[in-house]
């Protein structure tokens, strides 16, 4: 099977600027592209833009509002306790947890924290509460609370990252012999790196049809599989599940494969959704301790929050890691414009838009951009661009954080002159998106082609167990926190990934070394694991 690259003139200037005309951007420069960046605007912020398309309905009469304070230390958080009991409030708090919700009627909590709080109706007829004001810390907690979260019930659907799949492609897709071989993985599956004693938890918010599994798995000639549902089918059968099961089973087919139901349960803040976030991880770090972690989800918009909102994510996320967990998340499929809102906010394209989904923009989480792949006709890898199609505002996402500052694995010489070098930087790595492009999966019974970053995520997933059996049989340990390892492993070894140079998105251009639509690239899998391997040992 040939896949042909659909190339991009001049390098990606007719698609970046055809992406920069979406966003109301110009595209004259690599600099004046760097100029639409999230949280620059404080006044076309995704939040003030809600608020201005809703009805405000007065002060808030809500029995019940809540916020998350972050805190200093893991110890008990006595004096936030006894602050709250005079303002009438009520603190939740487990042990361990560096982080506590704050709960009281819309009166006391805006008492307490001197904010003014009221209800809105939105344009579809949803009726929450909001302050559109920073919330500072009551001079009685500084010292032992460092921030407070967002005071807003309006929350975010959490959604599949996903596009439309293609279907009646005259090439038919991927297949997974050449998935394998397009990515240099052949040689470590033939070693027996199968997945053997290995587990990859799905996080998910629909379900599959077992059918289309055994389906795919007589197709492509591997053995039948069956999913571990935890607790049960997420929902309705859909798309994004067979895919990531289907595309994980074509890499390491003797893998376990777990099926979480990532659902929030009546969310009804935006604190109560982060809890919920934060505890769904806990659990499966409790239940699958050092299982690899694949997320295809969108929780709207990182500008929508504040440090303290994403704080208990990052947290759940990081105490997974420490037992042995990576996690990979998808990078997004908006080609930049993650914050873009739905009916309630009501309005095209605009530089408010550009930005991170929620999850993405986590330092514990590995983000997973998109390429589009051109092999030859036995599969061998040929050349990537930039997954784009900015006609429809579909493509890789990326860009810098507004919320997290640069870790230091993103700090070492040469792995970007990228400007706004204070802020984490995303996608950290990328593989196969463009549904042009995408492996032949089996969904309702027919052949499709997957695709966006929700394929390329599980194809990292799948990959890192590979990995982690090759580091074992070779005297090196699991990968646990991979992110400080790929960045060691892209600055010691240039030829572990693939470095995409050609496409763009809203937010960028593909250049040499990291950018903000593929990071650091798509994998080398057998030279990365000799590299992973060094990097781990410290050796050169």
């Amino acid at each position: 099977m040939a896949m042909t690259l659909r190339r991009v003139v001049g390098g990606g200037s007719v698609v970046l600027a055809l992406a920069l005309a979406a966003c109301t951007a110009p595209a004259t420069s690599h600099d004046a592209v760097h100029r639409v960046q999230p949280g620059r605007l404080a006044t076309a912020s995704p939040l003030a833009e809600l608020l201005a398309a809703s009805t405000d309905l007065g002060p808030s009469q809500s029995r019940r509002v809540d916020t998350l304070v972050t805190l200093q230390s893991q110890a008990r958080p006595t004096a936030l306790y006894r602050w709250a009991v005079p303002h009438h409030l009520a603190v939740q708090w487990h042990a361990g947890n560096r982080w506590a919700t704050v709960t009281g009627t819309a009166a006391a909590m805006s008492a307490g924290f001197g904010v003014s709080i009221h209800d809105y109706r939105s344009r579809s007829g949803t009726d929450f509460y909001a302050t559109g004001q920073s919330v500072a810390v009551p001079g009685a907690l500084r010292g032992s609370v460092g921030q407070v979260g967002r005071i807003l019930s309006y929350v975010p659907k959490l959604t599949s990252v996903g596009v439309n799949m293609r279907t009646d492609v005259p090439d038919g897709g991927l297949t997974a012999a050449q998935l394998l071989t397009v990515y240099n993985a052949k040689a470590l599956a033939n070693q027996g790196y199968t997945g053997k004693g290995k587990t990859i938890v799905f996080f998910e918010i629909d379900g599959f049809k077992q059918a289309d599994l055994d389906q795919f798995s007589r197709a492509v000639g591997l053995t039948s599989f069956r999913p571990t549902l935890d607790t049960d089918q997420p929902g309705a059968a859909g798309g994004e599940t067979p895919m990531d099961l289907e595309v994980a089973h074509a890499i390491v087919p003797d893998a376990k494969l777990v099926v979480f139901d990532a659902r929030l349960k009546n969310a009804r803040s935006i604190a109560d959704a982060s809890a919920q976030t934060a505890a769904m991880y806990q659990a499966v770090d409790r239940k699958y301790p050092g299982a690899i972690w694949s997320l295809s989800l969108g929780l709207s918009c990182e500008s929508l929050f504040t440090p303290a909102d994403l704080a208990p994510m990052q947290d759940g996320v990081k105490q997974a890691l420490a037992h042995g967990t990576s996690s990979f998340v998808s990078s997004g499929d908006t080609g930049g414009l993650e914050c873009k809102g739905g009916a309630d906010f009501g309005k095209p394209p605009t530089q408010a838009d550009v930005g991170l989904n929620a999850y993405s923009g986590l330092p514990a989480m590995t983000v997973v951009g998109g390429t589009a792949l051109s092999t030859d006709a036995r599969g061998n890898w040929v050349s990537e661009q930039a997954w784009t199609e900015p006609a429809v505002q579909q493509g890789t996402s990326g860009g810098p954080s507004s919320k997290f500052p640069r870790p230091s694995w993103q700090q070492a010489t040469g792995i970007s002159s990228l400007p706004d070098s204070k802020f984490r930087m995303t996608p950290d790595v990328a593989a196969d998106a463009d549904p042009a492009t995408g492996v032949k999966i089996y969904v309702d019974g027919k052949p499709q082609q997957g695709g966006g970053t929700s394929q390329a995520a599980p194809i990292w997933a799948a990959f890192t167990v590979m990995l982690n059996q090759y580091l074992a049989a070779n005297g090196g340990h699991v990968l646990g926190d991979i992110n400080p390892l790929l960045y060691k492993a892209a600055a010691s070894t240039p030829g572990a990934f693939h470095d995409i140079t050609l496409g763009g998105n809203a937010v960028d251009k593909a250049q040499a070394h990291f950018d903000y639509t593929t990071g650091l690239g798509s994998p080398n899998v057998a030279v990365l694991a000799g590299a992973l391997l060094k990097a781990e040992k410290g050796t050169s």
